[in-house]
């Protein structure tokens, strides 16, 4: 298991828990959905994801493969 703590930008919605624990096998797109339908943003709306503000990891990537650069 990975943890993950989700933090908004701008005028991004907020979640109401914005701390997961999960499988390090899911990928950063798997992910994605997930915080679409929690966040109720729409497939064809913008959602960016950054790893501590630094980069933005690719769908395919797991998070387990993330977790290990930091």
């Amino acid at each position: 298991k990975v943890t993950v703590t989700f933090k908004h930008a701008g005028d991004a919605p907020i979640l109401k828990r914005s701390t997961f624990k999960l499988s390090a096998s899911t990928t950063i797109a798997m992910t994605a959905d997930q915080l679409r339908k929690q966040l109720g943003i729409a497939p064809h709306e913008p959602l960016l994801l950054y790893c501590s503000t630094a980069f933005a990891p690719p769908l395919d990537e797991t998070l387990g493969d993330v977790a290990q650069c930091f």
